[in-house]
């Protein structure tokens, strides 16, 4: 049945592609294309697990993608006053000029991420007691993640997180004015993604990937935008992007293998690195399919509580209460351990069953085809730069969609809502009314 999966959403992936009017970034094409890749993944581990696909399974995912599909292309065949942008509209838009930022102000930012990093640095080591660098880091992901020997005097302070919260959206603000004047006028400032480089160190640091991977995804998508922004959306981009994004994405592959042996998330170096990959992506195609067939019985999970489990940790806090640390549980298949990520269908199945994953689905297509069909037909204002990177902030609920659930269980929260504050008022100081010092 695995393979039938495969052709289905290869034929829904076709469909969806030319519906939405032939456009790759679509999140739409996005996202039934990465569940497609998934599911080819797990392919390569079939006989490693013993893989038995169930009919029921495929049945959940294909009508679950296909709302996905159908309110995409619902949303861009939508008529609307708006139209996209033409060639007309983005000389005008090419007349913004380039986005530069006061060298003491890009002094301050660089500096305030080299602090951030720095008391990161001084948790973690306070935190494991130091040691070698990748039993540290391991150590750390273990306290700080699963609670495994926490001691809350030494969590994370409140000032920290909002530190961490700045971070993020400072570097994806500076991805986005690097690809600005990168691909609207061929001027690659390349002091610009120090910002982020910094972030991805930070992450590590945390002994974790997914937010560097989170953001090279969402790049691409900001440098598909904004190079349709510049030469019209009527034009197809060429094939020179389309290498530059292959090869972006093999080096993404290579940091992934790399980097899990760094920051300590394997037990032993990797032997096969196609294996290690494989069973990170099409890990939750399998473990999906097994919870399916032997879901979980708990009687205390509240309504939603998986699905909408940001609002539910803040509902928690306000009450004065701690959230407790709630993960997947393990599976392992055929002897072999595959994880704890199910896809973003198996919480939509666990607290809503077949109809919550039909609704749901649909209201992510939705959402997310509204959004980008109003990012093509934004009109030109001050503003087009901050839509286009709140819009990249949150795109990769799309492409991680395969993976996990991001969107209802993550974006919709105060904790984004905050963030995407922060992105405004920095981008109005660096980007809208940037500030000069002159000395």
């Amino acid at each position: 049945m695995i393979y039938v999966l495969a052709a289905l959403l290869f034929i829904l992936l076709v469909a969806t592609y030319f519906g939405v009017g032939q456009d790759l970034m679509h999140p739409s094409v996005l996202t039934v294309g990465a569940m497609l890749l998934c599911v080819c993944a797990s392919m390569y581990n079939i006989k490693l697990w013993n893989m038995q696909y169930h009919a029921n399974t495929v049945i959940i995912v294909i009508f679950g993608m296909s709302c996905v599909s159908l309110m995409g292309i619902i949303c861009a065949r939508c008529k609307s006053k708006r139209k996209k942008y033409s060639l007309e509209d983005a000389e005008i838009v090419s007349q913004n000029g380039v986005y530069k930022v006061d060298k003491t102000v890009y002094g301050i930012v660089v500096c305030f991420d080299v602090l951030v990093l720095s008391w990161y640095y001084y948790i973690v080591l306070k935190t494991t007691g130091g040691g070698a660098l990748t039993e540290m880091l391991h150590s750390f992901r273990m306290i700080h993640s699963y609670g495994v020997g926490a001691d809350d005097a030494v969590s994370i302070p409140g000032i920290l997180n909002q530190c961490i919260k700045v971070n993020k959206v400072l570097a994806y603000l500076f991805v986005m004015i690097f690809l600005n004047n990168a691909i609207g006028y061929k001027k690659k400032d390349w002091k610009y993604l120090v910002p982020p480089l910094l972030f991805c160190i930070q992450t590590l640091l945390g002994s974790d990937r997914i937010y560097i991977i989170l953001l090279a995804g969402s790049s691409v998508v900001m440098a598909y935008v904004i190079w349709h922004r510049k030469n019209g959306w009527q034009k197809n981009i060429s094939g020179k992007y389309v290498k530059v994004a292959a090869k972006a994405l093999m080096a993404i592959l290579i940091f992934f293998v790399l980097a899990g042996n760094l920051i300590g998330h394997s037990s032993e170096k990797i032997a096969d690195p196609l294996e290690y990959i494989s069973s990170y992506m099409g890990g939750s195609i399998q473990l999906l399919d097994m919870y399916v067939q032997e879901p979980l019985h708990e009687t205390d999970s509240g309504w939603g509580e998986e699905t909408f489990s940001s609002v539910y940790k803040t509902v928690v806090q306000m009450q004065g209460n701690t959230p407790p640390k709630r993960h997947m549980e393990f599976r392992a298949s055929n002897g072999v351990i595959i994880g704890n990520i199910y896809t973003a269908l198996r919480k939509y199945y666990h607290d809503f069953g077949f109809s919550g994953v039909v609704i749901l689905c649909s209201i992510f297509g939705l959402f997310y085809g509204i959004a980008y069909k109003r990012l093509q037909q934004e009109r030109i204002t001050e503003l087009m730069s901050y839509k286009l990177c709140a819009y990249c902030f949150i795109v990769h609920c799309t492409f991680y969609f395969p993976l996990d659930d991001l969107f209802f269980s993550g974006v919709i929260s105060i904790n984004y809502f905050s963030m995407l504050i922060y992105m405004y008022a920095i981008y109005y100081f660096l980007i809208k009314r940037p500030i000069r010092f002159s000395w």
